[in-house]
């Protein structure tokens, strides 16, 4: 990148030097021939090179009293010639220019001459900026362009230009006087005034757009330092070139004016070289920027309250000097630290190239070396350019971060959701778990579904640990989808068991307590160790919350209905049965005909001064044993009731003959071995 951009500067000073050499009509000793000049097709002429020079002299009519002028190049002011003059002083110009016989007017125009002028052609007046005088209290400084127009009787004319200096550290032609056609000078005229007016409103309106950008974000202080950046360049702006300052204010003096302009550079630069430096972010040249800034803030003091003359020699300093030495010092720091800069800002060195020769350009303007076109204006331009599109190429990659990091968040989400299901989250009436924190709770009306593996400590002592993990999560793998499938999820897993959550109704979780059921008969044909589980359920009343302590918490569900669900699985145990449901929660089914049920006991509840009704689903045992179980139904609730109003003669009958229908009906079984006991 930086050979490029070595090689892109080399390429613009070339070309910029190649079209000063081009051939132009230059005058010498005081006499211009343009007889030959084809005026439509360069329609515009600069009155540059010897020009007739009477110093401390200011006539028209009469001939000057010094005869011994001396010849002068133009545009160059007088301090500057080969034998300089005093910037202070007064003096008279003068050209004899030949034109073209057909040619029936001329159009005359100036830009800076320094510090107030006026152009006689053929002795009369044509155009003026200010009044030059031989005299400082009659003399009336102002530098703004002037246009004039002469009708031509004669082919031959005689320029005279007075210009008169008290002001400035300079005297003379800083430009050269332009002549030509009146469409040629209207071109000129209207080419440099959009261009000015460009780059004052672009400035302008990026400044305010910053401005309010920053007020949007207060964080990102360097669009405040480059909203002030293009303000104080939208101003200088006004100040150079066409001088539309003195349109807009017409009786600015010529020392207000100049004040303003140099206090535009005294904002600008260091704000310029702090927003490059804060954009780039480098800490090693943090004592340029502070030093910078100390500098400039010396010399914007020093132009408010210095003499005028005083802030203009400082001021040739500050355009001339020091930004080739910031700029230096800047693209040094760059380059030596150029591999810690960032890829995007690749471009953006570009553009501060770019902007660094316009500033070269500048300052070879105000030195006099060169004769051109003011650049800064369009290099911050550029700059702004190029910052755009290395933005661009921020964005695109924090866009490509944003995906990255949303891809992360998702599986971060996923992750967390297997520790705190989504479905907790909402049934505590929450968004996201970002909203959940420690004393979280709420009550709902819930389902609980117990599930456990009977004998299970039997069967994981003869399995390895790692045979015993595989084991249970091959398990757990197909009853989860199950819960879910039926608008259930798992809120624990309690080693062997699970504790799954139903928020519907009731008839989600006994249909998933089926399909359980029924999984694990498919599990026991593949596995070589045969389980049975027991389930449990009960509805109610539940409290959800988050419990814990501020370092660590955890989701959990409390109350009456978790503690009955858990006890209704425990006694799947002792009637060696697989789905047991309160009776309370099976009176909420709809539609009671899509099950097959009986009445199973009575729970006397730790806590509870009734006695809880049980009910055993029988849709998962096989169709011979459903058969039979249905069959005997009546007979075995007949003698479950006369157990209960203590009748244990006739209970016994009614057990014993359902067995000699069903003797495999173990709930009848465990009937009769209590009647034993207590008989």
């Amino acid at each position: 990148m930086s050979k490029k951009i070595l090689i892109i500067i080399s390429l613009l000073l070339i070309s910029f030097l190649q079209c000063k050499k081009t051939s132009k009509p230059s005058a010498s000793k005081g006499k211009l021939d343009l007889s030959s000049h084809d005026f439509e097709k360069n329609a515009v002429v600069e009155l540059v090179g010897e020009w007739e020079f009477y110093w401390q002299e200011l006539f028209i009519e009469k001939q000057p009293q010094n005869k011994n002028f001396i010849i002068v190049k133009v545009p160059k002011t007088w301090n500057k010639i080969e034998n300089p003059f005093p910037p202070i002083g007064y003096a008279t110009y003068r050209l004899q220019v030949l034109l073209p016989l057909n040619m029936k007017e001329v159009w005359f125009r100036t830009a800076t001459l320094q510090t107030a002028h006026a152009i006689f052609v053929n002795k009369k007046l044509i155009a003026s900026s200010g009044f030059p005088s031989s005299n400082k209290e009659t003399n009336f400084a102002r530098i703004s362009p002037s246009l004039g127009v002469v009708k031509l009787e004669q082919p031959e004319i005689e320029i005279l230009v007075h210009i008169s200096n008290y002001e400035n550290t300079r005297g003379g032609m800083q430009t050269p006087i332009l002549l030509g056609t009146k469409e040629g000078i209207q071109k000129d005229i209207f080419f440099h005034s959009f261009s000015d007016l460009f780059l004052t409103g672009g400035l302008g309106f990026l400044s305010f757009f910053l401005f309010s950008m920053y007020f949007l974000r207060k964080t990102d202080t360097y669009i405040l330092i480059l909203g002030i950046t293009c303000l104080a360049l939208s101003i200088r702006t006004l100040c150079l070139g066409e001088r539309f300052i003195t349109s807009i204010f017409p009786s600015i003096s010529y020392t207000t004016h100049y004040r303003i302009l140099y206090i535009s550079y005294d904002i600008a630069i260091p704000t310029l070289f702090h927003f490059l430096h804060h954009f780039f972010q480098h800490r090693r040249i943090q004592i340029l920027i502070k030093w910078n800034y100390i500098l400039f803030f010396i010399f914007f003091l020093c132009q408010i309250f210095l003499p005028f003359h005083y802030a203009a020699l400082m001021f040739i300093f500050i355009v001339e000097i020091l930004p080739l030495i910031l700029i230096i010092l800047l693209l040094y720091n760059y380059y030596k630290y150029r591999r810690e800069i960032k890829i995007y800002l690749k471009p953006f060195l570009f553009g501060i190239s770019i902007f660094s020769f316009t500033i070269f350009n500048d300052m070879l303007i105000q030195m006099q070396v060169l004769h051109s076109t003011y650049l800064m204006g369009y290099g911050i331009l550029v700059i702004i350019f190029t910052l755009s599109y290395a933005l661009n190429l921020k964005l695109l990659g924090d866009f490509q971060r944003v995906e990255n990091l949303k891809e992360s968040l998702l599986k971060l989400n996923y992750h967390i959701s297997k520790f705190v299901p989504f479905e907790f989250i909402n049934l505590l009436k929450k968004e996201d778990i970002f909203q959940i924190d420690l004393g979280v709770e709420t009550t709902r009306d819930l389902t609980i579904l117990f599930a456990d593996i009977r004998s299970f400590t039997a069967i994981s002592e003869k399995m390895q640990p790692h045979e015993c993990f595989a084991f249970l999560n091959d398990y757990f793998a197909r009853i989860a989808p199950i819960i879910r499938k039926h608008n259930g999820f798992i809120d624990k897993y309690l080693g062997d068991g699970i504790m799954a959550l139903f928020s519907n109704k009731i008839e989600d979780a006994i249909l998933a307590a089926i399909e359980m059921q029924k999984e694990v008969e498919k599990f026991n044909q593949k596995s070589r160790t045969p389980i049975q589980i027991g389930i449990g359920i009960h509805k109610g009343k539940t409290i959800i919350g988050i419990v814990g302590e501020p370092e660590r918490t955890e989701s959990t569900v409390i109350g009456d209905t978790v503690n009955l669900a858990s006890r209704i699985e425990s006694l799947t145990k002792e009637f060696n049965t697989q789905i047991l449901v309160t009776l309370e929660a099976f009176l909420e089914v709809q539609d009671l005909s899509q099950f097959e049920y009986r009445f199973l006991s009575t729970v006397q509840v730790k806590g509870k001064e009734n006695l809880i009704a049980v009910v055993e689903i029988l849709n998962t045992y096989p169709q011979e044993k459903l058969d039979l179980i249905l069959s005997t139904k009546y007979l075995f609730e007949e003698g479950l009731g006369l157990l209960t109003i203590g009748n244990l003669d006739q209970a016994k009958n009614k057990l014993t003959e359902v067995l000699k229908l069903n003797p495999s009906d173990t709930a009848a079984i465990y009937y009769l071995n209590k009647i034993n006991r207590f008989s």
